[in-house]
């Protein structure tokens, strides 16, 4: 996911860290598992406190991630993830596009693609949110917004025209190169995936 982000915002690091202690609820997964699931603003609280993240806090941004499902409060069921632009800080969480969420599948191999996509898609949104991009109305756009794992899964794995025009005039770089940048990005990303036709796509609304 890191490569694939690099891709795409150019020359921004990123840097592993370890897990924060956060409040959290049990939640039913789609096979009817009970599982944690954590508060998202705790973690942000984290990022904007703990001293070993701000002693490595040297970017513009700070993107937090879990392995676990997230919430934000009481009245929502999850988030893939979320950020707060005035901060400049997001945490997106893996647990949902992982297609093991909603059914029992023997095959680890074959839940490669879909997770490895789905999580540098939504990384890649959360981050754009953290340089100021709001939601996306215009087009298919990595910037739309979604509810469920559908509408995650038929987003646009790149920003439409207008959002590459907000991102540009916020980083400066060169179309071209950056496409470039993606492209080997993604080259690299493809070719150490599992060779699997299997596709994995569930709705789970909210």
């Amino acid at each position: 996911t890191r490569g694939g982000t690099r891709g795409g915002v150019q020359g921004r690091g990123a840097r592993e860290g370890e897990p924060p202690v956060c409040a959290w609820r049990v939640s039913v997964d789609g096979v009817g598992r009970e599982r944690k699931q954590y508060l998202i603003g705790d973690m942000f609280t984290v990022l904007n406190t703990d001293r070993d993240v701000l002693s490595h806090r040297n970017a513009f941004c700070t993107l937090g991630w879990t392995f676990e499902d997230i919430y934000p409060g009481d009245e929502w069921n999850f988030v893939f993830g979320q950020a707060r632009l005035i901060e400049q800080i997001g945490v997106f969480s893996f647990a949902r596009f992982d297609p093991r969420f909603y059914e029992s599948i023997s095959d680890e191999k074959s839940i490669i693609p879909a997770l490895v996509r789905r999580s540098i898609k939504t990384m890649a949104h959360e981050i754009c949110h953290m340089f100021g991009i709001r939601h996306c109305i215009h087009f298919n756009c990595l910037m739309n917004g979604s509810n469920h794992l559908e509408e995650s899964d038929t987003r646009a794995g790149d920003l439409c025209p207008v959002c590459l025009t907000k991102l540009q005039s916020t980083l400066g770089f060169d179309p071209i190169e950056r496409y470039k940048a993606l492209l080997t990005a993604l080259q690299t990303i493809t070719s150490q995936l599992p060779d699997t036709p299997t596709s994995h796509t569930h709705t789970q609304h909210t």
